[in-house]
């Protein structure tokens, strides 16, 4: 058992690891389905429109939009989810920031997510095709299923800091 039980209660723990995760995995789903929606409304105001707008320039700065987006929501959730940074917060703010942590970090990669589907509804206005919205569309999605969080991973992780942070704490009282 990776938990000691004199020096941490795991069932707090693992029951807020659990709430949070589940709070976690219900907004991406949620984002996931605002996206989806967002491309929906996109292509029937495309289907509907009379006549189209040409996307002479438009095109362009909406797509390299999304793919700098795209990089940075991974860049951040890969930065924030580092070995180093994983020990300053577990030590900082211990196990319970360390959730926390999580959670924050996954709501803001995905929130990524959804400005993505905004521009992919936004291009529509500025005389987009059908493949644009869809592309816009696929990297959008792209990145709320790279966001998906992982719950036995965290949980890994944190039974990890737990046991090594309460090692040595208890090392320290030794001394």
């Amino acid at each position: 058992m990776i938990f000691n039980s004199e020096s941490v209660n795991p069932s707090p723990v693992v029951s807020h690891l659990a709430r949070s995760h589940r709070l976690a995995a219900m907004i991406v789903l949620i984002i996931g389905f605002s996206v989806g929606m967002y491309i929906a409304i996109g292509l029937l105001i495309i289907g509907t429109a009379r006549q189209a707008v040409s996307a002479t320039n438009y095109q362009m700065p909406f797509l390299t939009a999304a793919g700098i987006l795209a990089f940075a929501s991974i860049a951040y959730r890969r930065a924030q989810f580092g070995r180093v940074r994983l020990e300053v917060i577990a030590t900082l703010r211990g196990l319970e920031g360390l959730i926390k942590h999580f959670t924050q970090t996954t709501l803001i990669a995905v929130a990524i997510a959804e400005i993505i589907g905004l521009l992919a509804l936004l291009i529509v206005f500025f005389g987009g095709s059908q493949r644009d919205v869809v592309v816009l569309g696929l990297v959008a999605g792209f990145v709320v299923f790279t966001n998906y969080p992982r719950r036995d991973a965290w949980l890994k992780t944190v039974k990890y800091f737990a046991a090594n942070l309460y090692d040595d704490e208890a090392e320290t009282r030794k001394a």
